[in-house]
Formats: C-alpha cells, structure tokens, sequence
C-alpha cells in the first residue's frame, strides 16, 4: 500500500501546484470571457499560492480533486445549454410538421428548459404553444398560451409576446372567431419588437383573410411572408414556418380564387416539400383530395384517397377524429358509402369522447346519409333527428338545410315520394335564402374592405395633406426671402445708378488736352471695365457733318468720343455690353462707307481697372487685324449682329 501511494503521489508539490494553478487560471478566463467578472474569491494569487507552498506531497491528490470539480462546475452549465438548444432544434422540425409526440418531448424538457437562459426559454415556449395548438386540447393550449404570456412578462422580451399573439390568433381562428383572431395577429404585426415573427404573423394573418374571403390581403400577405423568409435566411429567428405551409397557403389561396392549374402546381410544390412520412405532408394531400372532388375529379381523388389511406400517420385523437369526419365527406363524395359509414362512425365515438357535441352533431349527419344508401333507415333516421336537435339548438341553418336535403333523399329511397317533394321545396327555399343571406354578407363584406380601403385613402391623404402644407409652407417663406432680398438688390441697384452715378468719363474743361492724355485720364477715372472701338480709314479727315451726326445719333451723353489723328476714332462706352459695342460698330462702318470713307477697319476691346493706354491701343490694334484678315478672307463673324433697317 505504501509503494503503491508513493507511486499516485507527484514528485514534488511544486510540479502539482503549477498543474493545479495553470488549470484554474484556463477556467478563470473561460469564466471571465463567458460572464465578464471573475469567479470569487479564487482569483488572488496570494490566497491560492500562499498556503499550497506550505502542504507536504501528501496533500497534493485533494488539489487535483477540487480542479476537476472546479472544472466540471464551470463547464457542465455550458453543456447543459448547448445539448438543450440541440434538443430544441430537433424538436423545431418535428412542431413544424405537426408531429404528435412533440408536445409530449417539450413536456419533459420543461424543469430544464426554465432553468436555461432567457432565449432557450423563449424558445420552448413558441414551441410548446405551437404544439399544444396542433396536436392537442383547446385547453391545454390556453394553458401553454397563458404561460408564453407569464413568461414575455417576467423575462420582459417583447418579441415572445408577438410569438404568442400569432399562436392565440391561430387558436382563435380555429374556433371560428375570424374577428379577434384578425385582431390578435395585428397586434403581433404592429406590436413592439415584432420583426423576428413577422414571418409567422403574415401567414396566419393570410389563413384569416383567405378564410373571411379578402382573397387579394391574404395573397399580398403570402409573399410579403415568402420575401420575410428568404431575407432571414442568414438569421435564426425563434420560430418560422416551414415552407411547405407556405406553399400550401397559396395553394389554398388560388383555389378559392378558381385558378385551378397554379393551385394544383403549387399543392404538388407543398407535398415535395414536406417530408413524405411526416403528418404535414398527409394533411396536404388530405386537402388536395378534397379540392379535387369539388372539382369534380372523382378519378384522381378517389386515386388520391387510396394512396392516403395507407400512409396514415400517427397522431392523437382529436386530429384522428377530424380526418375520420373528412374522410367521411370524401367517401359520400365518391360514393364509398360502407367506408363512409365506418369513418363517421369512428368520428362520432371519438368526438364522444372528447365531449366536443357539435363534432359529433356533424358526424351523425354523414353516418345519417351513409346509412340510408345502406338502406340502414331506422338508424338514419335516428341520426338524423340527434343532429337536428342539435343544429337546431345551435341556430346552424346551413346545416339544418343540408339535413332535409338528406332526409329526402332517404325518403325517396323508402318510396315516400310526397314526403321527400316536400322535403325538397324546404330545402330549397331554405338554400335560396342562405344564398341570399350570403349575398348580402358578401355585399357588407366588401363594402366594410371598402370603408377600411377609404379609411386608409383618407389618413393616406391627411398625412400627404399635412406634408404638403408644411412643404407650401416653407416654400412661401423662401418665396418671401427671395422677394425681399430681389427688393433689396433693385432698391441698391436704383440707388448705383441715380446716387452713386459718376457722370462722364472726361469733363468738357479738358477739352484742349490732346487724345492720349484724356484717355489716360479716362481710363484713370473709371473703375470698372468697359468696351471701346476703334476705327480707322483711307481718305478725308472725318468730316463736321459726319462728326455731329455720330456725336447726335450714334453716342449716348456719356459715352467718349477721341479722335485720334485725321484717319483715326476712338469711342469709349459707358455701362455698355459687348453687344452694344458690336452694334455700334456695325453702324458706324456704314454711316463711314456711306459718306465715301474707303478700306475702313475695326476693332473691338475691352478695357480693364489696372489698363492703360498702350496695352488697351495694342489689344485694340490686334483685334482689328484679327478683324481685317477675317474680312479679307470672306469669313463671317458668328456673333456678327443681323440688323434690319
């Protein structure tokens, strides 16, 4: 025993403090990356250190012992977590196709579940109501809603919240209540953080809408729910639908609108998307056989019912007794009346069971006619007076109809001819007056899609209403800015030109300088730019007549008039464009050519604030040679003015 202890025993306590440290320091920062404070009161060196170094060998195995323990306590939290969320996601799949026994698994991961973190408890609970809602009793789904709701509330996560609405809608809409349903699942849209089950909430709102008839909202509803899907893609929401529910939606959809071929193509999309042993893919080829025989298909459905009957999945009583009733239906369809007895046989038991008495009324209605084409007439008859006791109580005259129907067909068959005629007109007159009662449902139906159409066009229209007039608005306080600022400019600009106008270039007391020197002066005096033209000629000085004509016609009183040598003008034009200049120009080339001046040339400048009189002579100069070639050469100015006399 001795050897064998000083074999388990380390070398030295050194080498097992090092090992017993370098492990707690791996879980301390697995710790701190995982919760962001460090586990108490281990942490100090010193109180971990300190005392170790004074322990024999003999001690060091509790050492070890106590950092497996500190280990597994660190990490087994962590894989409790992770192997729930790999039980959840399993159970995902299963809730999504509506398998019997997923209710019962959630069940029993309840003590766990609700010890988890906040999002593994949201999410047990979405599934564990959308569980109870398929596969079991109405009151076990109030309950499983009623504690998704307590939950939402404690863990204040509003996005559990909108999960239960659209379950509750879904509970409401099964019981026929289309109104608070509608309301229910507009909450879960419009409600706080409602994003994440958008998807689920646009799909019961499109069943709704295609079960009240407002066949456009549920398919706009549909693919906004497609688009939701494919956009999420990438994310993990806490719940969504699967995509063959999608698909038969649609399919639903269009074959209440009486497209047939994109119904049928997209109830075959619906049953290769779900798995083919799963109750979600019966379900679906359930109600493709149905909507086959109402389209009168008798050949493909009863195909179709062959196939079913024996792919039927395992569920539990309440969902057995609906296909039981349906079943019932297709059968009397097709004319298996023995199947169709045997099935609302089986439906009446079970639904007697579970104490759901209008079920049962209906059963006994089919198990009724199945049991006059059997020539079963005393039981049918015995049926028949249960059920209308009960649709009577219930004031169902749709189906209160469909029993004189059935009941004269039985009495036809007895040979009670009268009895059935009379039987007949009853049921027609009572028919015509459902058809009637449906028009007019129909008629308030629309004109309540109109109204709320309306409301939205009004509150549309006020809220574009007020956007525009905040719009006028700030555009009539631009316009009033703009004004008053083009106010201000004109008042200033009347003001340059009436106070602050210069006079002339040159006063007339410097008549007796010679022509440089007043331009020198003029161009001193003047501050801003202006243009000037020259002109220069072959022949005879200008001439007094000529000279007075320009000087009266051809120039304002502020323009300058230089006369530069006998063949040579130059003229200064104040506050004038280079259109004016050009047009000046023009006309005292003709006025010149006319009073018998030959090879007159001009130029056309503008002079600058820093300009004197060389550089503006010079670019004056090079204008006019520029000038003179082009005319020599025929080419004409673009921008040479066309006047008209």
């Amino acid at each position: 025993m001795t050897a064998f202890r000083r074999r388990c025993q380390p070398r030295n306590a050194q080498s097992v403090i090092v090992i017993g440290y370098a492990a707690y320091s791996g879980a301390s920062a697995t710790w701190i990356s995982l919760f962001g404070t460090p586990p108490l009161p281990l942490v100090n060196r010193g109180l971990i250190l300190g005392p170790f170094f004074r322990l024999d060998a003999g001690l060091m195995p509790s050492l070890l012992r106590m950092t497996a323990w500190l280990l597994l306590t660190l990490c087994s939290p962590f894989a409790a977590a992770d192997e729930l969320s790999q039980r959840l996601d399993a159970l995902t799949l299963e809730v999504q196709l509506s398998t019997p026994g997923a209710y019962d698994k959630l069940e029993s991961l309840r003590p766990r579940a609700l010890a988890a973190t906040p999002e593994l408890q949201m999410r047990w609970h979405v599934l564990l109501c959308e569980a109870a809602i398929s596969n079991r009793s109405l009151s076990e789904a109030q309950q499983a809603l009623d504690s998704g709701l307590a939950a939402a509330s404690k863990l204040k996560m509003p996005q559990l919240v909108a999960y239960m609405n659209a379950c509750e809608a879904n509970n409401l809409m099964m019981l026929g209540k289309y109104d608070q349903a509608l309301e229910t699942i507009n909450k879960a849209i419009h409600g706080e953080d409602s994003s994440s089950a958008l998807g689920l909430s646009l799909l019961r709102r499109a069943d709704i809408y295609s079960d009240q008839g407002d066949l456009e909202s549920a398919l706009d509803d549909l693919y906004q729910a497609l688009t939701w899907m494919e956009s999420s893609r990438n994310k993990r929401p806490i719940y969504h639908p699967h995509p063959a529910l999608i698909s038969y939606s649609l399919a639903r959809t269009y074959y209440y609108l009486g497209d047939f071929l994109r119904s049928d193509a997209l109830f075959e999309q619906a049953i290769k998307q779900a798995p083919g042993n799963s109750t979600l893919s019966w379900i679906i080829q359930v109600n493709h056989t149905f909507t086959l025989m109402e389209q009168e298909r008798y050949q493909d459905a009863q195909t179709r019912m062959e196939q079913l009957e024996q792919l039927v999945p395992k569920m539990d009583m309440l969902a057995q007794a609906r296909f039981n009733l349906l079943f019932s239906k297709l059968s009397l369809k097709l004319q298996r009346y023995s199947d169709a007895y045997d099935y609302a046989d089986s439906a009446l038991a079970m639904f007697g069971d579970l104490a759901m008495e209008e079920r049962q009324a209906r059963a006994r209605s089919f198990l009724a006619e199945a049991a006059f084409h059997l020539n079963r007439f005393d039981e049918a008859a015995n049926q028949l007076k249960l059920a209308r006791e009960r649709f009577t109580f219930e004031q169902d005259i749709r189906v209160l109809a469909e029993l004189d129907w059935i009941e004269s067909q039985g009495e036809a068959m007895q040979g009670n001819h009268q009895r059935a005629y009379a039987l007949q007109l009853k049921y027609h007159e009572a028919f015509a007056e459902q058809q009637e009662t449906l028009r007019k449902d129909a008629l308030l139906q629309q004109k309540v899609l109109l109204d709320k159409k309306i409301d939205r066009s009004r509150t549309q229209l006020a809220s574009q209403s007020e956007s525009y007039f905040k719009l006028h608005n700030q555009l009539m306080a631009w316009q009033v800015a703009a004004s008053l600022s083009l106010l201000l400019w004109l008042i200033w600009l009347v003001f340059k030109l009436t106070g602050n106008h210069r006079g002339k270039a040159l006063p007339d007391n410097h008549a007796q300088l010679n022509w440089r020197t007043r331009l020198e002066l003029a161009l001193a005096n003047i501050d801003r730019t202006l243009p000037v033209v020259k002109f220069t000629w072959e022949g005879p000085p200008l001439s007094d007549k000529v000279r007075k004509r320009i000087l009266n016609k051809d120039l304002r009183c502020d323009d300058l008039m230089l006369e530069c040598g006998d063949h040579q003008l130059l003229i200064l034009l104040e506050d004038a464009s280079e259109a004016e200049a050009e047009r000046l120009r023009y006309r005292l080339s003709r006025c010149l050519a006319a009073a018998g001046y030959r090879n007159i040339a001009t130029g056309v400048a503008r002079s600058h604030p820093l300009d004197q009189a060389d550089s503006l002579l010079a670019r004056l100069e090079c204008n006019q040679i520029q000038h003179s070639l082009m005319l020599a050469e025929g080419v004409t100015r673009p921008d040479r003015p066309q006047w008209r006399r």
